[in-house]
């Protein structure tokens, strides 16, 4: 595509800290949900959490003192912790059999969407084969007409659309991107 990666993740922009963020995941995540363990912070229901809070309930699960400090640093926006800054952990809101079957679902949804762009894929190629030939033929006479070895998203479509393709552009693209 053109623009090629469509999204970036946190560790695009700094591999360490969310290798930190990961190791922090897998060690909360046996806890349960984003609740159970704001449960196990906030023993004092008061909708905070402090450092030392935080390093004595995460030390018993196991972290070290400095790496639950960094992990509280990375976490917090001020001087406490609050159940919104767990957020970002990405730990589940439901019971784990929600959130398995959320994830399965998930998984689901997203090899529709692959068998989906493979077939359009399949059916672009034999489309166009049928009408130039080869797929060199088709490159040169109805994609690449500016001839700089490229074509954006909407020449794309234009050439799609010129040659007779009906299929899905949209999936297309994302499946040659």
């Amino acid at each position: 595509g053109e623009l090629g990666k469509e999204t970036l993740t946190l560790g695009d922009l700094d591999a360490e800290v969310h290798d930190r963020l990961q190791g922090f995941h897998a060690l909360l995540s046996p806890q349960g949900t984003v609740f159970d363990v704001w449960a196990a912070l906030d023993k004092q229901h008061t909708g905070r959490c402090t450092v030392h809070e935080f390093v004595s309930v995460v030390s018993e699960w196991g972290m070290d003192e400095k790496d639950a400090r960094q992990a509280f640093a990375d976490l917090a926006r001020s001087s406490s912790l609050t159940l919104k800054d767990l957020l970002p952990l990405g730990l589940p809101t439901a019971d784990n059999s929600e959130y398995k079957a959320m994830l399965e679902a998930r998984e689901a949804a997203k090899r529709k969407a692959e068998q989906e762009a493979r077939a359009q894929l399949q059916e672009f190629m034999k489309h166009v084969k049928a009408t130039f030939g080869n797929i060199i033929r088709a490159w040169c006479l109805a994609f690449d007409l500016s001839g700089d070895g490229k074509v954006s998203f909407h020449e794309f479509t234009h050439a799609c659309r010129s040659i007779g393709f009906h299929g899905k552009i949209r999936v297309l693209w994302r499946s040659i991107d």
